[in-house]
């Protein structure tokens, strides 16, 4: 997922990002150098037993294979993160997320936005419990 501020061109590899996620361990070595100091290091903890964040740069641990196991839908492991990051940064909001998934899911998988919904409040209670001290927006307030 890239998120900014301006117009996002295709494709968008870009070589660092205030915040990184990693779901797998086999990605950590490419992802985890493109984290800007200052930055975050989302690592997906259900399936990553050790991780270490770049210098400056603050790591932060989220179940979220164990959270979508949870809910009976491991699939939804990336939305459970997705969700978490949003809700602990700002990025966007899980309402617009869950608009998002409504509005752009195609007819054939409709059946699958309750399943991921749900997840998704399972990632954003988690982080509203556990990630909010770490006190970070996504983007810097818009000045009046």
């Amino acid at each position: 997922v890239v998120a900014g501020t301006e117009e996002l061109r295709a494709p968008p590899i870009i070589p660092e990002a205030w915040m990184v996620i990693t779901m797998h361990p086999n990605t950590i070595h490419v992802v985890r150098p493109k984290a800007r100091c200052g930055g975050l290091f989302l690592v997906n903890s259900g399936v990553i037993e050790e991780a270490t964040a770049p210098e400056q740069v603050t790591l932060v641990q989220i179940p979220a294979t164990k959270l979508a196991e949870d809910q009976g839908n491991l699939q939804g492991a990336a939305m459970v993160m997705i969700a978490a990051a949003s809700q602990a940064t700002g990025l966007v909001s899980v309402q617009q997320l869950e608009n998002a998934l409504e509005a752009l899911t195609p007819p054939y998988r409709r059946n699958s936005i309750k399943k991921n919904i749900d997840v998704m409040q399972a990632g954003a209670a988690y982080a509203e419990e556990n990630l909010m001290s770490l006190g970070v927006q996504a983007w810097a307030p818009v000045q009046a």
